[in-house]
């Protein structure tokens, strides 16, 4: 199945959303409830940090609900028509807090947020790897639906730079960016809703069911694409978890993190075209690999960005996109092949596990680099907001170049010679239609 550029636009909507969530999440909610609603600090922060790990339970477990509960609407939909009002509503719960609230409210607000976001992301990447059997096809439906994503995001980054030039205080800008969010959430996902149909499933369960533990060891594909996945996920950690420090400290341009991070996510939805263009060529697996490697080359230009040059910082920062762009789209375009090995192995669709699998690993990877490079920044000596030793400069410099370039180098390897190519995937389609629901066999 094709579709028209005009319906797949309208279909990939909701990633406006689902990459705009983010914004408010991560850049301005918790110190708005540090400083505006008057929660501790330190509470703020283990609260967000322990709410991001349910999302060990929550993402397999909401890749399961996806899969096992159909309706008869589809597999996908009213669950992503479900999540509407659970993401809306914990959004506007948590951007427009009642007088006196406190560290229970802000909990159980995050705790449901989470819920409906993880619904709702793993609904929409597993209907949109379900539309289409055929290898490019998919790829280019999840290049719309990435770049989507990462539209959303930058227009929330502009939205904040926007309002900051205004002199806009924290709870403005918050109120501001919830309630365009959750005004616009039920407006885009009824329109993937309406724009695409959902193919019939392909088979039923079998009898003997196999675990998705018993898959993950037998199921070389998946495990490599995860680990690179979980190595993107670092580099992207440490870009972003650093910038602040490094454009301060590093290159003595503290007022420039932010422009750096919109030049990179910029560049990064703008190469999404052409990763996808070489992948129809040469094959979505050799081409990422490639991209990763020359996200390591990439990388090693923030080592000798010299002090106070913000033209050279600006674009060393811009190129680093072009490697975490086709990191975000190819990974998930490959997941969908990866999604029907399982499918031949374990007799079941299981895409929305496979997606919860790969969205778990990203985060996963996002929390170790923090976890990893602050402790190194202390050991240092590194002090945030303070002249800082040339010691702990070097140390934060090498920490953001070595680091990336080893993730990079790491996934590339990894995926060099990844399994599944065009040919293998049409093969693997065969065997699916073909071999009846109670055979399982591993694909030749």
């Amino acid at each position: 199945m094709r579709l028209s550029t005009t319906r797949l636009s309208f279909f990939v909507l909701p990633g406006l959303v689902i990459g705009g969530l983010s914004i408010p999440i991560t850049m301005l909610l918790p110190s708005f409830y540090a400083e505006s609603v008057g929660v501790d600090l330190a509470l703020v922060g283990t609260l967000f940090m322990l709410t991001r790990f349910w999302d060990v339970v929550t993402d397999p477990l909401m890749g399961v609900v996806s899969d096992r509960f159909p309706s008869r609407f589809g597999r996908r939909r009213h669950w992503l028509i479900l999540s509407v009002p659970i993401v809306a509503g914990a959004l506007l719960a948590l951007c427009f807090p009642p007088a006196g609230v406190g560290g229970a409210y802000l909990a159980a607000c995050l705790f449901v947020f989470y819920i409906g976001f993880t619904l709702a992301n793993i609904s929409m990447f597993a209907w949109a790897a379900e539309i289409s059997p055929e290898y490019h096809e998919r790829g280019r439906i999840m290049a719309f639906l990435q770049s989507a994503n990462g539209i959303g995001t930058l227009a929330l980054l502009i939205s904040i730079a926007y309002l900051d030039s205004t002199g806009a205080p924290l709870g403005q800008k918050v109120a501001t960016t919830g309630l365009l969010l959750a005004m616009a959430t039920p407006v885009v996902f009824l329109s993937a809703v309406l724009a695409v149909s959902e193919p019939p499933a392909m088979r039923r369960p079998s009898k003997t069911e196999t675990s998705w533990l018993e898959v993950l060891r037998s199921n070389k594909a998946l495990q490599l694409l995860l680990g690179a996945d979980l190595l993107f996920g670092i580099v992207q950690g440490l870009f972003f978890g650093l910038a602040i420090f490094f454009a301060g400290d590093v290159l003595k341009l503290p007022q420039a993190a932010g422009i750096f991070m919109l030049l990179m996510l910029l560049f990064g939805v703008m190469a999404i075209a052409l990763w996808a263009r070489l992948s129809r060529r040469y094959g979505k697996h050799r081409v990422l690999s490639r991209a990763a490697l020359a996200g390591a080359i990439f990388t090693l230009f923030l080592g000798v960005v010299p002090p106070g040059n913000m033209a050279f910082g600006a674009v060393a920062f811009a190129f680093q996109g072009f490697g975490l762009g086709a990191a975000l789209y190819l990974t998930k375009s490959i997941m969908a092949d990866v999604a029907d090995q399982d499918r031949l192995l374990s007799g079941e669709d299981r895409t929305g596990l496979m997606y919860a699998f790969l969205t778990l690993t990203y985060k996963i990877g996002l929390a170790l680099a923090l976890g990893v490079a602050f402790p190194l920044l202390d050991l240092l000596g590194f002090q945030p907001g303070e002249e800082n030793s040339r010691q702990a400069v070097i140390g934060l410099r090498a920490i953001m170049v070595l680091g990336p370039v080893a993730c990079f180098l790491g996934a590339a390897w990894l995926l060099w010679n990844f399994p599944i190519d065009e040919t293998r995937q049409k093969r693997l389609r065969t065997l699916i239609v073909d071999v009846p629901p109670d055979a399982h066999k591993t694909p030749r």
